[in-house]
């Protein structure tokens, strides 16, 4: 859903089966964002984004859930957000726009487009 969701703004997706899919990917490219789910199989969203920060410390991260979670406990840091589900693609994407439009940010993590 949230591939649909965020396909529809022109955005090129990379939709991965596995948290280790992930990380391997992140390791041999550039993405602007990670956007996972804190329940995977295998490794939780939250070891992922943990593991992704370690390799890129400002790697901008959204975390959806469909139960309220406690984000601030897990201290990934200010580039980490949470989203509960199910969310529109307005909230998606003014998420998006927060973690990757600040100049800070910009400069590393440009859209491709």
């Amino acid at each position: 859903m949230a591939c649909e969701l965020l396909a529809e703004d022109s955005r090129e997706i990379v939709a991965l089966a596995t948290a280790e899919e992930a990380l391997y990917a992140l390791g041999r490219g550039t993405f602007d964002i990670l956007i996972t789910d804190v329940s995977l199989p295998g490794m939780s969203g939250v070891e992922l984004a943990r593991r992704a920060l370690k390799g890129t410390p400002c790697m901008p991260i959204i975390i959806a859930s469909g139960y309220c979670f406690d984000l601030s406990a897990c201290n990934l840091g200010r580039h980490v957000r949470a989203i509960t589900k199910p969310f529109e693609g307005r909230e998606i994407d003014g998420l998006i726009k927060e973690l990757i439009g600040s100049d800070h940010l910009a400069a590393r993590f440009r859209s491709a487009s």
